[in-house]
């Protein structure tokens, strides 16, 4: 017996995609790279601004809140070291060595804190920028800013208990109401954020 005629049969046609597809496909995925990596790069730029600017703020509240748990006379000063680097140093003798009451006993200068040798028990932990980030502040005056016992800044060399610092590089401006402004640059590109640490004590990143 003959087998019945498969008339309406139909090949397959094989699984896959084309190469005009693919072309396709592979262009989309070019404009869309082209596209995005500038918004990218300027958000990776940005953070990374922005990231040292928030880690400078952070740094200044952990000198203000040294300051008030220790209930320091002369404070802790958040000190620029270089461009680079900086750190919170607390004035008020953590080691005296000379007999209380004479009043020699409350205070070190910077030089003294910085050393050599460092004296560890005045010193914070040294803070560096990151890569291509550096200080560059505008009509820069004070080497630093002050946090008394209370929180409040001031600028250094504004009273009695708020002296001049005798090491550092003049890094903080004036905010023109007694506090302190430090700007930070991206060098590459010429980003700038501000911290300011208001008389008030309170911390801001512009």
């Amino acid at each position: 017996m003959r087998p019945m005629p498969m008339r309406n049969r139909r090949l397959k046609p094989n699984a896959g995609f084309t190469v005009i597809e693919l072309l396709v496909v592979a262009g989309i995925i070019g404009i869309i790279v082209a596209v995005s990596l500038p918004a990218i790069s300027r958000y990776i730029r940005n953070y990374r601004i922005t990231g040292a600017a928030r880690s400078m703020a952070g740094e200044m509240q952990a000198a203000r809140a040294r300051a008030i748990s220790r209930n320091a006379t002369y404070g802790v000063v958040l000190l620029i070291l270089s461009n680079t680097t900086y750190r919170y140093v607390i004035e008020d003798d953590m080691q005296p060595n000379v007999p209380p009451g004479t009043g020699l006993e409350l205070r070190k200068s910077m030089t003294q804190c910085l050393g050599p040798p460092p004296d560890d028990a005045q010193l914070g932990p040294l803070r560096t920028l990151p890569v291509n980030i550096q200080f560059l502040t505008p009509g820069a005056m004070f080497q630093g800013v002050r946090f008394n016992n209370l929180g409040a800044a001031c600028q250094p060399g504004s009273g009695v208990n708020c002296p001049v610092l005798d090491a550092g590089i003049a890094q903080f401006a004036s905010d023109g109401a007694g506090g302190g402004l430090i700007t930070l640059v991206e060098t590459t590109t010429g980003l700038t954020r501000n911290v300011l640490a208001t008389t008030g004590g309170r911390i801001f990143v512009q």
